[in-house]
């Protein structure tokens, strides 16, 4: 892979130089999940998506001046890798920047694990990555699931599968606040958007259906910044101030950490946005807050619905996930996998080529015999599965009894 140094959330991270090998990315997220990086990503709010969003349930959330990246989790070589792939061409270029990054994720992510979200530099010069959505989830297109559940898993993922890790992370990684679409929770994100220490353009208003794009509502025209990188990539390495290094040993000596998976962050009130207001869009605010009521009535039970199930659910889940990783379940569900004249016994290897002694437990209590090895596949698969092992050592693998010979055949290695 052809890469190079660059400055990445004011750290050094790879960039893919190889149109090749871009092309081989995004043709892979485009055959997976039909997402072409060249295309808009979102529609402007008019009078037309209005009446659209009248009649099928929307959240909002607000959208930040921050530079929209796509972050994909997978495996190059079978090495698992990160992707930053920005969400747009910038002039100069023929394709869109990748960059390399690491983290201290779970290894079940890199099964291709997709999610949108936006770069943030704070007033206070930190990093964040905000997510707006999860496409895919270890390899799973997750096209016929809602936004409030695709949301969850967001949050699933930062709590049990990522670990913050000051060394590796290029920045923090949270997840955007979602608010039922209203005249009123739009009027509370704009008045949101001025407390928050990093800058806002507009508010985005969102579908539970994945194959929709976003909507979006530019606030204040004013206060977008443009994000289109005006000079070629910096590949120079930075040198910390002495201040910055010493803050930077003291932080990793006392244990402190930046990595956070909270909602946004709005504790800072630092004037990140100056001004916020409704000017030239009154009419098309006006046409959200007159939705039908029933339409209004049906959105608000689906989210009253869906908190009130939320904690019993996740209760369930943990029992559910507790019970699936006991030994009594694995065990009910390996027979119940078992077909007619098949069982799950436990087999040792001995000193002789072939011959595998057979027990019924795994207290090598009741010896059935010896393992049937009549064929080279059968031997080969054995081989393998005791390849690193010794005589004492117990493997669980499902049999199925061959009457001509009276003996149990190993069939599959569990």
């Amino acid at each position: 892979m052809h890469t190079g140094i660059i400055s990445f959330a004011d750290r050094i991270v790879y960039n893919i130089k190889s149109n090749e090998m871009k092309d081989i990315i995004l043709e892979q997220i485009n055959t997976l999940y039909n997402i072409k990086i060249i295309q808009k990503h979102y529609y402007k709010l008019d009078e037309n998506n209005v009446k659209y969003i009248t009649r099928n349930p929307h959240l909002c959330t607000l959208r930040t001046n921050g530079n929209p990246y796509y972050m994909f989790f997978t495996l190059y070589n079978d090495i698992p890798i990160i992707y930053f792939i920005d969400k747009k061409v910038h002039p100069g270029y023929q394709k869109p920047r990748i960059l390399l990054a690491r983290g201290m994720f779970s290894e079940s992510l890199f099964k291709n694990t997709l999610i949108d979200g936006e770069m943030v530099k704070t007033v206070n010069k930190k990093w964040l990555f905000l997510m707006n959505d999860i496409i895919s989830f270890e390899g799973k297109f997750l096209r016929n699931e809602q936004l409030p559940d695709r949301l969850k898993l967001l949050y699933n993922l930062l709590e049990t599968k990522y670990v913050p890790d000051k060394i590796m992370d290029v920045c923090t990684y949270k997840i955007k606040t979602y608010y039922q679409t209203s005249r009123q929770s739009i009027e509370k994100l704009i008045e949101i958007s001025k407390t928050l220490n990093y800058t806002c353009r507009g508010i985005y208003i969102w579908s539970y259906d994945l194959k929709y794009k976003p909507k979006l509502f530019n606030f204040n025209e004013d206060n977008i910044i443009n994000v289109v990188r005006k000079v070629k990539d910096e590949t120079s390495f930075k040198v910390l101030s002495s201040s910055e290094s010493s803050d930077y040993s003291n932080n990793t000596k006392s244990g402190n950490n930046t990595g956070n998976t909270t909602t946004e962050d709005n504790s800072e009130n630092t004037s990140g946005n100056t001004s916020g207001n409704i000017t030239g869009n009154t009419s098309l605010i006006n046409s959200i807050s007159k939705m039908k009521e029933n339409t209004i009535r049906e959105q608000l039970e689906t989210n009253i619905k869906y908190n009130k199930i939320q904690i019993e659910e996740i209760e369930r889940n943990k029992l559910e996930e507790f019970y699936k990783e006991s030994t009594e379940y694995k065990e009910y569900k390996e027979y119940k996998n078992c077909k007619e004249g098949e069982r799950i016994l436990w087999i040792c290897k001995t000193e002789d080529p072939d011959v595998y002694n057979i027990y019924d437990n795994e207290n090598k209590t009741n010896l059935l015999g010896n393992a049937l090895v009549s064929s080279l596949d059968t031997s080969k698969m054995m081989r393998i599965a005791f390849k690193n092992t010794n005589v004492a050592t117990l493997l669980k693998i499902k049999c199925s009894y061959n009457t001509t010979f009276n003996k149990w055949l190993p069939i599959e290695i569990l």
